[in-house]
C-alpha cells in the first residue's frame, strides 16, 4: 500500500526500495540514491535529489513535479512514460542505452527476437501490402540472423518485402521512436518494386 513521505532525509543507496516505489513525496530530500529497476511509480513534488544514479528499463511511470536533481544519472532505454514537470536539472546526464527491444532480447536469453512489424501504424498494415505493382516493405533487426531469415520468409509469404537492417543495437534504433529522437525509418510507409 502507498504511503506519504512528507520533509523527510533519505541517504542510503537503497532509500527507495521496492516498498516505497509506490509512495508519494514532498519536500523530502534524497541524496546519494542507487534507483534500479522496472516498475517504478513514485511520486515527488518539491524534492531533491542529489548524487543520485538511476537506472530504468521498461514500465517506469514515475511522475515529478518542481523537483531539482542535482549532480544525478539517469541510465535506460527508456523515460517515456515518466513526468518531469517544471522540474530543474543541475549537472545532470541523461545517458540512452539499449534499445527497448534489446532489453527485451536480454530478458529472455532463450528466446529469438526480431523487431519488425511494429515501427508501422496499425492502418498501414491493415492494407493489401501489394500496391500499384509493388511489395510493402517491412524493416528487420535482429542480432539472430536465423532468426531474421524466417521472419522475412514470413513476411514474404504475406506479400510483405523485407529489408533487413542488421543488429538490435544498429539497425533496431533505425524504426524505434523515444521521445523527441525517432530513427530515420519510423513510420515510413515504402514500396519495393521488383
Amino acid at each position: 500500500m502507498a504511503s506519504f513521505h512528507e520533509s523527510v532525509e533519505f541517504t542510503s543507496p537503497s532509500a527507495l526500495s521496492d516498498d516505497l516505489r509506490d509512495d508519494a513525496f514532498r519536500c523530502c530530500t534524497f541524496d546519494g540514491l542507487d534507483v534500479e529497476g522496472p516498475g517504478f511509480e513514485c511520486i515527488g513534488g518539491g524534492c531533491t535529489f542529489k548524487n543520485s544514479a538511476w537506472y530504468w528499463s521498461l514500465f517506469v511511470m514515475a511522475q515529478f513535479i518542481d523537483v531539482e536533481f542535482r549532480e544525478c544519472v539517469f541510465r535506460g532505454c527508456s523515460f517515456a512514460d515518466c513526468v518531469f514537470a517544471r522540474c530543474k536539472f543541475v549537472n545532470c546526464r541523461f545517458v540512452r542505452q539499449a534499445s527497448s527491444a534489446k532489453v527485451v532480447a536480454q530478458a529472455f536469453p532463450c528466446g529469438r527476437l526480431v523487431k519488425g512489424f511494429n515501427y508501422l501504424v496499425v492502418a498501414i498494415l491493415d492494407q493489401e501490402p501489394a500496391v500499384h505493382g509493388g511489395r510493402r516493405v517491412v524493416f528487420l533487426a535482429s542480432d539472430d540472423d536465423g532468426a531474421s531469415a524466417e521472419i522475412g520468409k514470413l513476411a514474404e509469404k504475406l506479400g510483405f518485402a523485407p529489408i533487413k537492417l542488421g543488429g538490435l543495437s544498429e539497425g533496431g534504433l533505425l524504426v524505434q521512436a523515444r521521445r523527441n529522437s525517432w530513427g530515420q525509418l519510423i513510420f515510413k510507409d515504402l514500396i519495393k518494386f521488383d
